[in-house]
């Protein structure tokens, strides 16, 4: 007896429902909001303030190599100070993720944010946990600020006087800058303060539009040297003494521009201390970590170091500041205030505190005068030093607290719901995988009772119905896979989906992709050279070659990515024109091969339209000319007509003309795709608009259509320079048309730009199949189906890894940003199921 229409369509929409339940479960899991003490520090460590004024200069996306190589040059007032010994840098080492929030709470904090503050980036809140600004208001001190409002909304009320800027919108990188160095004259002239801080953007946010690499970057270093020059200079025409310019960055950039992942440019940033003492000269730069600031300046201020700072005082720069005792003061204060952190935190062995309590009886002896000669500050400084680096190391190892049992309940559902995704359009036995099911379940550890119940007795159910539709046969299960023509498509599929067990893999993921979309294409080619298709042949050869430069137009991954690419060449300045003449005339082709078939005045009127708006932006984008609106008009004028567009398709899908509503679709998603593309990318649009033409025309077999077009999807994710890293999602096309950052329209755009190449050859397929079979609904909908199963698996073997490797030394760099980067397709592949799912099979 079959099911029911009604009760299949339920079983798939709950499937859906039930799928996104259990990946909420499993990210609040792996994700917990990190555990922080409420409490607020009250013992200072030192006798003494040692500075009367605090300047702390925030450049945004500074790297280190911005300061100490071949840019340095730019850098030539302080260079000066260097040379003078009264300027110091530091290589300070950052912790990830390399995005800005978790960097501003690792400044003020000491502390290691955790993964889950990428995600609360772009909704920032008011931040609660104890804090250097809040230690220095309690002590009497005021601060003000100016530059990256992200501050403003973590601690609103610590600020005597402040100016926010928007640190979203990456399309201004001058006007961002000048708003802060504007209120520096006004602030110099008062006397009222005692901490400064200063958060500068614009750096930032042209490695986001155009790179590193860019003839932007060097006014932009020589701009942020004559602030500094400004503030020193201005310091010492007041005959201030005991003051401190710290210059630093609150994470690197990439060589894409980006940030957010974990290459040496990224965790690496300038800590610059300038100060009207001489500083020890040393001729290698000193190693430090980013958080190692807090405990230096909460010594030098004489404020009690914060709760949760997991920050090393930096011993060479008190060494020159500070009165020997103080130095021995802070040290041994720094390492109580980590053991109390160690304890709390529950890592603390009885090797440390034997050491610990060692030095206390030492640090004792040495505050009594009675510790020995050979014992005293010296061999104090270097123990207490070599102490506190040991267990600034555990704790960096122990930053986050799993959930276990919500990632095993979440795993243990997600297991359940992949097979009843298979059990309700079966392409195995359906009693085989209820079996399996029921299986499973019976071995799953029983720590969480009613969801294992639950599942169980859901498991055992769909067994029993499974009894009564057909005899059990796990042979003709076995014989149903091996049999099937779709076999080497599922071999693929379940090869990538295992490939996520190695970190390598995944950093490198695009390699098997392109071997796999190619050698879908290359067996076409064969078979159709075989049965002497002669345009087939020679369309599909083309598709090939096409294809192969698309792959090199973006150098992605890991081990790679330093590679020059096509896409670097078009991006120096002496292929400026080169680039431009390639884009502007890419716009046309993707435009003429993308039309649909029985176009009218009204679409071709909205396509030119687009185009030549398009055609003006990226005008601007080589700097051919400029006006005061940045683009933000042609790009309005582009979303218009692709509203317009879609407005048209959705009037003739109810028109039952289905075939032109999707092409008419189609069209829009293009226009949008050559907009919110980096300019260097349109030719590489045009590769795929004509790989995607010719491949329409070939005469293949809907299966093959259906696993070529996923996953030529997925290499056209990688062709466009994406990766499973954060540092390489382009920010930029978020503020494509836009004044100023939109909480909601912003990330859609960046969501549509990263996957703008899988949604193409999605809408492509659906126009294939339909080409092919004015009647196949069903074949579109078993498609969608298919790539859901596929991402399922795909997250299946994710979570099996990350459960399993939870404590493993990539967990944070490739196993988080891959989790949350599967999340994402996941939901685009939904959203293509649901879709074909609306109507009745």
């Amino acid at each position: 007896m079959a099911i029911s229409i009604y009760g299949m369509k339920t079983l798939k929409f709950g499937v859906v429902v039930a799928t996104f339940v259990s990946l909420a479960l499993f990210f609040n899991g792996f994700l917990p909001l990190k555990s922080q003490s409420n409490s607020y520090a009250a013992e200072r460590c030192c006798s003494k303030k040692r500075l009367s004024k605090v300047v702390l200069m925030v450049v945004d996306a500074l790297k280190t190599e911005f300061v100490i190589s071949e840019r340095a040059g730019h850098w030539g007032y302080l260079n000066s100070l260097v040379e003078k010994d009264l300027a110091k840098i530091y290589n300070a080492r950052v912790h990830t993720p390399t995005v800005t929030l978790p960097r501003i709470k690792a400044l003020a904090t000491g502390d290691i944010p955790g993964f889950i503050d990428v995600l609360m980036n772009f909704d920032t809140t008011d931040f609660q946990a104890d804090n250097l600004l809040y230690q220095a208001m309690q002590s009497g001190m005021k601060s003000v600020f100016y530059g990256d409002d992200t501050w403003l909304k973590l601690f609103p009320e610590l600020f005597l006087r402040s100016e926010g800027t928007t640190s979203f919108f990456v399309s201004d990188y001058t006007e961002v800058d000048l708003n802060v160095t504007r209120n520096l004259p006004a602030e110099f002239s008062r006397t009222d303060w005692d901490i400064m801080v200063l958060h500068y953007l614009g750096l930032d946010h042209i490695g986001h539009l155009v790179g590193p690499a860019s003839s932007l970057v060097p006014p932009k270093l020589q701009e942020m040297d004559h602030v500094v020059e400004f503030i020193h200079k201005q310091l010492m025409d007041k005959n201030q003494t005991n003051y401190l310019i710290i210059l630093c960055g609150d994470h690197g950039m990439a060589d894409q521009g980006g940030h957010g992942g974990v290459s040496v440019n990224e965790v690496s940033t300038p800590m610059v201390f300038i100060t009207d003492s001489i500083l020890s000269h040393t001729d290698e730069v000193e190693n430090i970590h980013q958080i190692d600031l807090l405990p230096t300046l909460s010594s030098l201020l004489n404020i009690p170091i914060a709760q949760n700072n997991r920050g090393v005082a930096i011993t060479s720069l008190l060494q020159s500041l500070s009165h020997p005792t103080d130095v021995i003061h802070t040290l041994y204060y720094n390492c109580k205030q980590l053991v109390a952190v160690m304890h709390r935190d529950n890592v603390l062995t009885d090797r440390l505190v034997s050491r610990y309590e060692t030095l206390q009886k030492k640090y004792h002896l040495y505050i009594e005068n009675t510790l020995p000669q050979s014992d005293r500050y010296t061999p104090l400084v270097k123990e207490l030093s070599d102490l506190l680096l040991e267990i600034q190391k555990l704790l960096a190892a122990k930053v986050a607290d799993y959930d276990v049992t919500a990632m095993m309940c979440a795993f243990t559902m997600l297991v359940t719901i992949v097979c009843c995704h298979l059990w309700g359009v079966a392409i195995l036995d359906r009693k085989f995988l209820s079996l399996f099911l029921l299986v499973t379940h019976c071995v799953t550890p029983t720590w969480a009772l009613p969801l294992f119940l639950l599942f169980t007795l859901l498991s055992t159910s769909l067994f029993l119905k499974s009894l009564q539709l057909q005899t059990f046969s796990i042979k003709s299960a076995l014989q149903s896979i091996f049999t099937s023509p779709n076999t080497k498509f599922y071999v693929f599929a379940g090869a990538h989906s295992l490939s996520l067990l190695a970190s390598s893999f995944i950093e490198e993921e695009h390699q098997l992709v392109y071997f796999f979309s190619l050698t879908i294409i290359i067996a076409s080619l064969a078979t159709a050279m075989i049965q002497s298709d002669t345009k087939t042949s020679s369309h599909l050869f083309i598709a090939c070659i096409c294809l192969a430069i698309a792959r090199k137009w973006n150098q992605t991954g890991d081990k790679w990515i330093h590679l020059p690419d096509i896409s670097d060449q078009l991006n120096k300045p002496e292929y400026r024109h080169t680039k431009a003449m390639m884009s502007l005339v890419s716009l046309p082709i993707i435009s003429a091969l993308n039309l649909p078939p029985a176009t009218t005045p009204l679409t071709m009127m909205l396509v030119v339209t687009s185009v030549g708006s398009t055609a003006l932006y990226v005008m601007q984008d080589v700097s051919y000319y400029s006006t005061s609106h940045r683009g933000v008009y042609e790009a309005d004028v582009v979303y218009f007509c692709c509203a317009a567009l879609f407005c048209t398709a959705i009037y003739n899908w109810f028109n039952k003309s289905y075939v032109q509503s999707l092409h008419t679709i189609k069209m829009a998603w293009v226009l949008l795709m050559m907009l919110l593309h980096r300019t260097t990318n349109l030719p590489l649009l045009a590769l795929i608009s004509v790989s995607e033409s010719l491949l329409s025309k070939c005469h293949l077999a809907s299966n093959v259509s259906i696993h070529m077009y996923y996953w030529l999807g997925l290499a056209s994710y990688f062709y466009q320079g994406n990766s499973n890293g954060l540092s390489t999602i382009d920010v930029g096309a978020g503020y494509k048309g836009m004044w100023s950052y939109n909480p909601t329209i912003t990330p859609v755009l960046m969501f549509c730009n990263t996957y703008s190449g899988p949604i193409f050859w999605i809408l492509s397929l659906c126009i294939q199949l339909n080409r092919q079979d004015n009647s196949c609904r069903k074949t579109v909908k078993h498609a969608s189906w298919l790539y859901l199963t596929f991402k399922m698996f795909d997250m299946l073997v994710l979570q099996f890894l990350i459960i399993l490797e939870r404590y493993h030394l990539f967990v944070w760099t490739v196993f988080a940003p891959k989790l949350l980067y599967e999340i994402s397709c996941l939901s685009l592949f939904t959203i293509f199921y649901i879709l074909t799912h609306i109507y009745d099979c």
